[in-house]
């Protein structure tokens, strides 16, 4: 069954988020429950950061089955200067509860793969056109999030030019005291999760676009291949009207796609060719170096 009455206001409140993830911490420590068995059918919403998170997540969240706690595993979480080790991920993994929904950010690794696949996981994974990516991270780093550790130099960098080429050259334009790669080397700590067939892997721009719903039932369909649900699919018809609102996510500032068009400039555009150019003829938004 298919729930199509979505909520994500508590999202847009960080304190009661936190509050709530405190809470259930506190649960799965002394719940069995969280505890993994082989039918757990815990879903992870796993993403390239800024490349539509939520919108995914709010799709998914439209399965009756699955129940959003709070949760969010990041492996490179925005106080920490470094990435934390898989360790850690596959700890916090482990304690998930039966038929929880999480998003995440978390690296491709082989460990992570096979510890996924052993735990019976559904894995998805939403990425976005690495410039729309770099756009958006700009205001999101520089207006948006003023916790994270570089929000202090994306802030004091005057031009949009320059944080921009911040987002793209990582600690190659600004040296900063964490370990911020360039673009082509972030996506490709997560790359490998595009070629993995327990993965279902989609493009931020099918889910915004007139076939929307073709992957939209294509993803719920995933779902129900990869568990033992027996909820019968031909409730899943391309003509079901879906309402998906993912700008109530405290992390959103603007939708769409091919927003660098309007905000690149030709530095920005020489920089992320020489770094990044390779990266979107191989991901499929570009055929050569002609843009």
């Amino acid at each position: 069954m298919v729930n199509y009455t979505i909520n994500m206001n508590f999202r847009k409140n960080v304190i009661t988020k936190k509050s709530f993830k405190i809470y259930n911490d506190i649960l799965r420590n002394f719940s069995n429950e969280c505890r993994h068995s082989n039918s757990n059918n815990s879903v992870i919403c796993n993403s390239f950061p800024k490349s539509g998170t939520f919108l995914l997540f709010n799709i998914l969240n439209m399965i009756d089955n699955l129940e959003d706690k709070g949760n969010f595993i990041a492996q490179h979480p925005s106080r920490k200067k470094n990435p934390i080790q898989n360790g850690l991920i596959k700890k916090k993994l482990e304690r998930l509860f039966k038929n929880e929904l999480i998003a995440s950010h978390i690296f491709f690794s082989e460990e992570i793969r096979e510890f996924i696949v052993d735990r019976k996981l559904v894995n998805y994974f939403i990425y976005r056109d690495p410039r729309d990516v770099v756009i958006s991270e700009s205001f999101y780093l520089s207006d948006m999030n003023k916790w994270h550790l570089l929000h202090k130099y994306f802030r004091k960098l005057e031009s949009l030019e320059d944080k921009i080429n911040l987002s793209i050259l990582g600690n190659d334009f600004l040296l900063t005291n964490v370990n911020y790669l360039n673009i082509a080397q972030r996506f490709n700590l997560y790359k490998g999760w595009l070629s993995c067939s327990n993965t279902f892997s989609v493009k931020y721009e099918d889910l915004i676009g007139n076939a929307k719903d073709k992957f939209i039932n294509k993803i719920l369909h995933f779902y129900f291949l990869n568990t033992n649900s027996t909820v019968i699919e031909e409730i899943f018809k391309p003509s079901a009207s879906y309402e998906v609102h993912f700008s109530k996510s405290h992390t959103f500032r603007e939708g769409g796609s091919n927003k660098w068009k309007k905000y690149f400039s030709k530095s920005n555009k020489e920089n992320f060719k020489k770094v990044a150019g390779d990266l979107l003829i191989e991901l499929g938004y570009e055929k050569d170096y002609n843009w």
